[in-house]
């Protein structure tokens, strides 16, 4: 029987999950969000979705969760939202969101790493060509 995507790509997350989480305090989404604030600056709650692929309520759960850690705050700024054109809060990530990010970065290569270095440069660079593909695939 042909593995299906679904259950190849859930084992993928599992095992990067199971090897970039140990000993580390952010879950993988929240490294997610922590590194969209630190690439792109600060950013309303709509703007996260869009660049992470996080859906609102989620994302808005790991806001809260994030927030309680100190790790990302609200700058005070209102930004029109893109979703309606309402007036929404903008995050930034703080100092000690950026120290659990740097934690944590080497930890997530490494986990990459574990789990790419079975496949040649060539099947390397076809595989993240496809995922990347798939990854972007506009839901209807």
């Amino acid at each position: 029987m042909t593995p299906r995507l679904a259950d190849l790509i859930r084992r993928s997350h599992a095992t990067l999950t199971a090897l970039a989480e140990s000993e580390n305090k952010l879950t993988l989404p929240q490294f997610a969000l922590l590194s969209c604030l630190k690439e792109h600056g600060d950013k309303t709650r709509s703007n996260l979705c869009t660049l992470t692929g996080i859906d609102r309520s989620t994302l808005c759960e790991m806001v809260n969760r994030l927030r309680s850690m100190g790790y990302i705050a609200e700058t005070g700024e209102r930004r029109i939202d893109q979703d309606g054109g309402r007036s929404a809060s903008v995050l930034k990530i703080t100092s000690d969101g950026r120290a659990a990010l740097n934690g944590a970065e080497r930890k997530v290569w490494l986990a990459e790493k574990m789990m790419l270095d079975s496949l040649s440069p060539v099947e390397r660079s076809k595989l993240l060509f496809a995922l990347g593909i798939i990854a972007y695939t506009k839901v209807a």
